[in-house]
């Protein structure tokens, strides 16, 4: 086996089960764990299937797949946005919640709702 057999191989025993946990998180809706771990999985397949496609002339349709990794990544990196701007709105709720809590704390009993 060569050297670029042996990390093929090596990166394939690395990427299937850290996609296997990953769709596993997803399931359980552990999104900020699953979303950054699949980034990292699409972006190994990208690499592992390039170079499949790169070293077999007659494999170069395995190119095709790439379309489907390529579009993943974005989806999981569509994701982490999304989480970090829903983190930002439920802060900035609270952050809301807490100064009317505090502003109702500081008027006369019989203004209160």
């Amino acid at each position: 086996m060569t050297n670029i057999g042996i990390i093929i191989t090596v990166l394939t025993l690395i990427v299937v089960p850290a996609n296997l946990l990953a769709q596993w998180q997803l399931s359980k809706g552990h999104l900020k764990f699953a979303y950054p771990l699949l980034v990292v999985v699409y972006s190994f397949y990208i690499v592992i299937e390039t170079i499949l496609a790169l070293r077999d002339p007659s494999q170069i349709s395995i190119l095709l797949f790439n379309i489907v990794n390529i579009w993943a990544l974005i989806m999981a990196y569509r994701g982490i946005q999304r989480l970090k701007n829903l983190e930002a709105v439920q802060t900035e709720q609270k952050n809301k919640e807490a100064e009317q809590e505090a502003s109702v704390d500081l008027m006369p009993s019989s203004d209160r709702p």
